[in-house]
């Protein structure tokens, strides 16, 4: 405020220079520390669910989800009837 007050060619001053350096490193620093606090992703948690999941379920024909025994079931009743 004061060099402009003073007449000065702000455009040239080795202020602006300063300034635009802290900024960037400001922006830099904002940038850094999000991506150390962006979430992650916990991959023996998400082994342990996608594991469960498939073992113990299957869908038969009508995409209903049924567990291994019913389609242990449904496999021996149809083999009796043939």
């Amino acid at each position: 405020m004061y060099l402009k007050l003073s007449g000065s060619d702000l455009s040239k001053h080795y202020i602006l220079h300063d300034l635009r350096r802290a900024k960037d490193m400001l922006a830099r620093e904002k940038e850094i520390n999000d991506l150390l606090t962006a979430p992650r992703l916990d991959i023996a948690a998400s082994k342990r669910f996608i594991a469960s999941g498939t073992h113990t379920r299957s869908t038969d024909m009508d995409d209903v989800m049924v567990t291994k025994e019913h389609n242990m079931r449904s496999s021996t009743d149809a083999s009796t009837t043939n």
